[in-house]
């Protein structure tokens, strides 16, 4: 058996759950979650709008695994003029609120609306072919008054929001 297979084989077994005790799943179910969420963000930062947030931990080792599909998420971005911003949870702790895990990204349109909030992609290896994000990315240009995405149910390579 080649080392790359096994280590396949052994990442597939640490597969976690992106909301693992279902609190986002539970909280975004309510009318108000969008609002609220958008107003947290709006208090830390003055523009929204047609924006990306990356969201990581340091230390966390699944945040390497996104560093490839993080440039092509910002590359599209650019191109289409988006704002792109990378937060740390340890710099930013009031993320955990909103964010059992990361990596996580969360976008918002033109009228900072919520678009997406969650993991990039599902799997032990993040990459466009198992993701929603890069589809996204135009609608944040746009108003289309659409409802947002949060993607709870995922499973992958994640780090808990809430162990540090």
């Amino acid at each position: 058996m080649s080392i790359t297979l096994l280590l396949v084989n052994d990442m597939k077994t640490k597969l976690v759950w992106f909301d693992p005790e279902s609190v986002l799943t539970q909280v975004s179910s309510q009318p108000d979650f969008d609002r609220r969420l958008e107003l947290s963000f709006k208090e830390k930062f003055e523009q929204l709008g047609n924006t990306v947030f990356h969201i990581h931990e340091q230390g966390c080792m699944c945040s390497r695994l996104t560093q490839t599909q993080r440039g092509k998420i910002d590359q599209l971005a650019q191109e289409q003029g988006t704002i792109v911003q990378t937060l740390s949870l340890s710099e930013q702790p009031w993320l955990r609120f909103w964010l059992p895990s990361t990596p996580a990204i969360v976008m918002f349109d033109e009228t900072e609306k919520l678009v997406y909030l969650g993991p990039y992609s599902e799997g032990w290896l993040c990459n466009s072919a198992n993701s929603l994000v890069e589809s996204l990315l135009p609608r944040l240009s746009k108003t289309v008054g659409s409802i947002a995405i949060v993607h709870s149910q995922a499973k992958g390579c994640y780090c808990s929001a809430n162990s540090s």
